[in-house]
């Protein structure tokens, strides 16, 4: 397809297009509010398509919006007046004091970085391969290159790609195809920045600091390399035995995948930061995860039940134990607990334990503290259990349901999935908290504990009490 020299010139037609509009809605008289709906509605969704495949010029987006602003600022039968705020100020969510209309350069971006998103997670759909064998050949999506004379639409997928990879996450499941020094996989840290030059017999892939027997970070061999920052930051990261390769993931977004919208939040928070002198903008973004607020959260859940909800803890039936497991977390210090009891079809206590963990969410803790159980379980010999647990989520994400930042505990899943596989029958059951106090009080000491500790026969006072709370036999 011949373009001619100016790009400039060969997207002329949709000013026009978006010209054409403007001066069929001054023949009717319209308030701001009406002004806005067109403008966001229409006018800023003529170029859509065409960015979804070409990087426009800036020149081209600051035109369109510069004939928006003077739509919007102007009278019926003239353009000349006074624009008392600039489209970027415009271009600011309404909670920052704009009126939300979109920056097109940086929706260019964020529609570009879509179909790159695509590439990434789909290389061997027929397009994807057929652009690899025009464009990188010899290397990964992530590696190439513009090469010689590249054409419009792959510098404008490069484009798309590096606002995709500057602001993606690798996420750890087997560390095969993560570099410790050049990928960005630790959260809140980025690509890693050595304490002192790396040397080549140091440790590169991440599958390298991971100890599979344990399903646990060994830093030993990269310690001296690492800020204490970092070293907390990776052992919060869940990590497990998984055999599964490493993916990239969309942290923005509740279930990890890339939305155009997340993205364009994403880029304008940063460009907006950039301006300001801010270089640390990625870690600052107040954006969305709106998707977790129409979820109702376990709070509500058991608000809308609550009159069904048994008087107390229920002991399981036939040759069933039941195991009550939970979780502790403390907020940003990446420190938490895990608390498992295990009761019989009589209530009688036959096994528990608690200790501390460091993890980077609740919902991590949840899923360490149903790990300890099942294999507390399996130890003391029972292959027949029920597992309750206080968290929906976690009981979402057994089922796989990945949305509501499920996703971000896929090698914990994992493991307890392999756990389950070797029992003979595994039962999941969410409970209202305060049908699960005795496992919360477990967790409760274990996060003030300085180890692992468990017991079969005599519980910690404090658990006793709970225990006997719940109208049950315990241990004296």
């Amino acid at each position: 397809m011949f373009w001619g020299r100016s790009k400039r010139g060969a997207l002329a037609y949709i000013r026009e297009k978006v010209l054409k509009k403007i001066e069929g809605w001054k023949q009717c008289i319209l308030s701001l509010a009406g002004k806005e709906v067109l403008i966001k509605a229409i006018a800023t969704a003529v170029p859509t398509y065409p960015m979804m495949c070409f990087l426009f010029p800036k020149a081209t987006c600051s035109d369109i919006c510069s004939d928006l602003a003077k739509f919007w600022w102007g009278k019926p039968d003239s353009d000349s007046k006074i624009h008392w705020k600039s489209w970027k100020a415009l271009s600011l969510a309404k909670s920052e004091g704009g009126l939300g209309f979109r920056d097109l350069f940086d929706f260019n971006l964020a529609l570009l970085a879509k179909q790159s998103w695509r590439i990434l997670n789909n290389p061997h759909a027929l397009w994807v391969k057929l652009l690899k064998a025009r464009y990188f050949p010899d290397c990964d999506f992530k590696d190439a290159t513009l090469g010689h004379r590249p054409s419009w639409i792959w510098r404008s997928l490069l484009a798309g790609r590096d606002t995709v990879m500057n602001n993606a996450r690798r996420q750890i499941m087997n560390g095969e195809s993560t570099n410790i020094w050049a990928d960005n996989w630790v959260p809140e840290v980025g690509i890693i920045t050595p304490l002192v030059p790396i040397p080549i017999n140091a440790p590169q892939l991440v599958s390298e600091i991971i100890d599979v027997r344990s399903g646990s970070w060994n830093l030993d061999s990269v310690a001296s390399y690492l800020s204490w920052e970092t070293k907390r930051r990776i052992l919060a990261i869940p990590v497990g035995a998984s055999r599964h390769h490493d993916r990239v993931i969309w942290p923005w977004t509740s279930n990890g995948l890339y939305s155009v919208r997340s993205g364009y939040h994403v880029l304008h928070s940063t460009h907006r930061a950039l301006a300001m002198g801010n270089s640390h903008s990625s870690h600052i973004i107040p954006i969305q995860f709106t998707e977790i607020r129409r979820v109702p959260s376990d709070d509500v859940v058991a608000n809308n039940i609550l009159n069904v909800l048994p008087a107390s803890w229920n002991a399981p039936s036939g040759d069933f134990v039941k195991i009550n497991v939970d979780g502790g977390w403390i907020g940003d210090t990446l420190k938490g607990g895990v608390g498992v009891v295990i009761r019989n079809t009589d209530g009688q206590f036959v096994g528990g334990l608690a200790g501390p963990i460091c993890c980077d969410s609740a919902l991590a803790a949840e899923a360490h503290s149903a790990i300890k159980g099942l294999a507390l379980s399996a130890n003391l010999g029972f292959r027949d259990v029920i597992v309750e647990t206080d968290s929906k989520l976690l009981i979402n994400g057994i089922n796989g349901d990945f949305r509501n930042k499920v996703w971000s505990i896929m090698p914990l899943l994992e493991e307890l999935h392999r756990i389950c596989g070797s029992m003979h029958e595994v039962r999941w059951s969410w409970v209202h908290r305060d049908l699960n106090r005795a496992a919360h009080e477990a967790a409760m000491i274990g996060v003030r504990a300085m180890e692992l500790e468990s017991w079969v026969s005599r519980p910690p006072l404090s658990l006793v009490q709970v225990l006997v709370s719940d109208g049950l036999p315990c241990p004296p």
